[in-house]
């Protein structure tokens, strides 16, 4: 029975939120292990195609939309570097479907991290600590053009008109 003024029970009911923090204090999530994996370290039977796949989609980004990349001239920290590129990844391969964007994240930061370092992103210690980023565009169009003419994923695709719809489909075929 509820008292007047009071909340029902169920309104306390954990979030799942709750269920993730008590499974990690059980052991069930281990940080290493996650930074392994996202760092391509940890070796497990989707690597492989993942690191394809996410290949694939900084391939398709830099051969198409980020040739255009224009950012505004200040310092960001890398946490917002993953934001932008993790949705400009994302955006860019959304016709490939939901089984491809999911890695947008990975891809974003794999893409952002080789950015940083060729020098297409400076980087400064900031006066508290931590570290900021901020874009060198001349070097950003070196580095694309650079990329463009190497990447062996993107002269496959320069050849064949059809070669991306290929690629994505057979790629997120064999990673399910």
């Amino acid at each position: 029975m509820v008292a007047e003024g009071q909340a029902p029970i169920a309104a306390f009911a954990p979030s799942p939120a709750s269920a993730i923090i008590a499974a990690a204090a059980k052991g069930a999530f281990d940080p290493a292990q996650r930074i392994a994996y996202a760092s391509g370290h940890l070796k497990t039977k989707k690597v492989p195609e993942m690191s394809a796949l996410i290949d694939h989609m900084i391939a398709y980004y830099v051969a198409g939309p980020a040739a255009d990349l224009s950012v505004a001239p200040r310092f960001y920290p890398y946490g917002e570097l993953q934001l932008i590129f993790e949705d400009k990844v994302s955006v860019a391969v959304r016709k490939f479907g939901p089984k491809v964007r999911k890695h947008s994240k990975e891809a974003g930061k794999a893409f952002i991290d080789r950015m940083i370092e060729k020098g297409a992103w400076s980087t400064s210690q900031g006066e508290y600590g931590g570290s900021m980023h901020q874009f060198q565009a001349d070097r950003f169009r070196e580095v694309i053009r650079a990329q463009q003419d190497a990447d062996p994923i993107i002269q496959n695709a320069k050849a064949d008109p059809e070669y991306w719809d290929k690629a994505f489909g057979d790629l997120v075929a064999t990673a399910t």
